[in-house]
């Protein structure tokens, strides 16, 4: 009786295509680890750097409407703006956008202080309250800048705003 070979040809591509594949499918899968960890560092990096960056335009643009806050009560306090005066506040107001063209919005509330309640609430003239404020018609650095005052006018408050399109003085502009 003629035995059969353990070895055929069947068995020996078998384990020819498991010799290769096998160590095919170690390299594969390493590689597929070191790529994955490579690219969790690289995100985790370049998401620190985009949170970087935007905590330091964020702390620029800050520090910008800090500066212009610090710029109005340095004029006020100096003498050069007088805060009870309406016109030279929307002037100032507006020249502080002016300056600061990544500035939005700034305003001043007028109000005459006559004490303070016993819980600590300020208590204000019932005339002579207004406010005015400057900002930018959109986020554009170079948008219309738009003054609006705020006053009191027969017990109601009136709103009344003004439009200047980039590059017009503080006289200009289109009623609102």
């Amino acid at each position: 009786m003629l035995r059969r070979p353990w070895l055929t040809l069947g068995r020996l591509f078998a384990l020819a295509i498991a010799a290769v594949a096998l160590p095919a499918g170690a390299t594969f899968y390493a590689f597929y680890e070191s790529s994955q960890r490579s690219i969790l560092a690289r995100s985790e990096d370049l998401r620190q750097r985009a949170a970087q960056q935007i905590d330091e335009e964020l702390s620029s643009d800050l520090a910008v409407a800090a500066a212009s806050l610090a710029n109005v009560e340095r004029a006020m306090q100096g003498g050069v703006l007088d805060p009870g005066d309406p016109d030279a506040v929307e002037a100032r107001l507006f020249s502080e956008l002016l300056d600061a063209p990544t500035l939005s919005d700034v305003s001043l509330t007028h109000a005459t202080l006559l004490g303070h309640a016993p819980d600590g609430t300020a208590l204000l003239a019932p005339d002579g309250r207004w406010q005015v404020a400057a900002f930018r018609a959109s986020a554009e650095p170079d948008a219309p800048i738009v003054t609006r005052r705020v006053t009191q006018k027969g017990g109601a408050f009136v709103s009344d705003a003004r439009r200047r399109g980039p590059g017009e003085p503080l006289s200009a502009g289109t009623p609102e």
